[in-house]
């Protein structure tokens, strides 16, 4: 089960276009998998438990709603990122979406900066990607 909160501003800053009608996950500013809510790891249930269903709904019932419900500012999306650690992660995708929100924050020189630290260390599209999104945020040069 995944999760996720669209920041429609946030959205075009990092892709330079308005976001589809029908939003799937990986399109979302902050995304996570229900394991990740529950203990951190990844969670997979059993197709032939006939309990599953049952699981699925009280999983999504107790962790993902909740979570879904907190992430209602750009403070709390910060927060999350900052929390679940991104840039130590390294994934470019989180840390760009991180220095995007930042910067409608008030905090552009932090915005800039993990923006210049993923245009160092990611390879290819990423690299690229962070590049436009720091000149979409004004970043100088």
């Amino acid at each position: 089960v995944n999760a996720g909160v669209l920041d429609t501003a946030a959205y075009m800053k990092l892709w330079g276009d308005t976001p589809p009608t029908f939003v799937e996950g990986p399109m979302c500013t902050i995304r996570v998998r229900v394991g990740e809510l529950i203990d951190g790891k990844d969670l997979w249930w059993q197709l032939n438990d006939s309990q599953v269903g049952v699981k699925v709904a009280q999983s999504v019932a107790d962790c993902v709603l909740p979570f879904i419900k907190r992430m209602r500012s750009r403070q709390d999306m910060v927060q999350w990122l900052t929390d679940t650690q991104v840039v130590k992660k390294r994934y470019p995708l989180p840390i760009i979406n991180l220095a995007i929100l930042q910067n409608f924050l008030g905090k552009s020189l932090e915005a800039c900066a993990l923006l210049t630290e993923v245009e160092k260390k990611a390879v290819g599209a990423w690299r690229i990607r962070a590049a436009d999104v720091a000149e979409r945020l004004g970043c100088a040069k």
